[in-house]
């Protein structure tokens, strides 16, 4: 089994996050309304030889207190822990997609959104339908995402192609989206003075819009729609 998983940095300060046996992306002075997914609509584009594929933000670690176990040995996240992990299921459950939400029960993560971007399911649904990829939401819809996920590496692309792009394409002209998506004030993240300032400089707010978070989701839509085989790790 062979892995291939990236990092994206921004700068300098956020190159020091990153982990061993990640392939370093740099994205400097190339940030967006829509974070990692441009970075990963071209990383998708590249030939990998791998037979899963994974892009995260250069941040990865500080959300993964984790251990998986396996066989009695405690697998800390890193390139690793997360290569022995998925080698162990792919042999034994081949799994389509790995996700990293075990510990999340909500049934559909997209409906979840509401409860911090409000407005936000209504915005989705009607970007999936004009995309054509489905109708409406389904109502089930695992948690997955957007930079927390491995897949076969024909299905992270098939994800790009099928729906992460031609959402990308209709949500440029979606003014709605540039509202004020409240996560800084929810999360307490990326709201101090320089951060406000890199957000003005780079898109024209000083507050992150709801872009991200639209995007956040779309993998979890794909994968419903698909009924992709779904392992949580770690």
């Amino acid at each position: 089994m062979i892995l291939t998983a990236y990092q994206i940095y921004f700068d300098g300060h956020s190159k020091k996050n990153l982990l061993p046996g990640f392939t370093p992306y740099d994205n400097s002075g190339k940030l967006t309304e829509f974070f990692e997914n441009e970075p990963i609509s071209v990383i998708a584009d590249r030939r990998h030889d791998s037979d899963y594929l994974g892009v995260f933000s250069h941040d990865i670690n500080v959300g993964f207190p984790f251990y998986e176990e396996i066989y009695g040995e405690r697998l800390k996240f890193g390139f690793e822990g997360l290569e022995k992990a998925i080698a162990f299921h792919y042999h034994h459950e081949n799994p389509d997609v790995f996700g990293f939400c075990k510990r999340r029960s909500n049934p559909n993560i997209v409906r979840q959104a509401e409860n911090y971007h409000p407005g936000i399911y209504s915005m989705i649904e009607k970007i999936v339908q004009d995309t054509g990829f489905c109708d409406k939401i389904p109502d089930t819809v695992p948690p997955i995402l957007f930079n927390y996920w491995i897949a076969k590496t024909a299905i992270y692309s098939e994800y790009v192609t099928q729906l992460l792009r031609p959402a990308m394409a209709i949500m440029k002209d979606m003014a709605v989206l540039w509202q004020d998506s409240r996560y800084q004030s929810i999360s307490k993240r990326h709201n101090k003075p320089e951060d406000r300032r890199k957000f003005s400089d780079a898109w024209g707010t000083p507050w992150i819009p709801y872009h991200p978070f639209v995007c956040e989701r779309l993998p979890s839509i794909f994968f419903a729609v698909k009924r992709y085989k779904i392992k949580h790790i770690f």
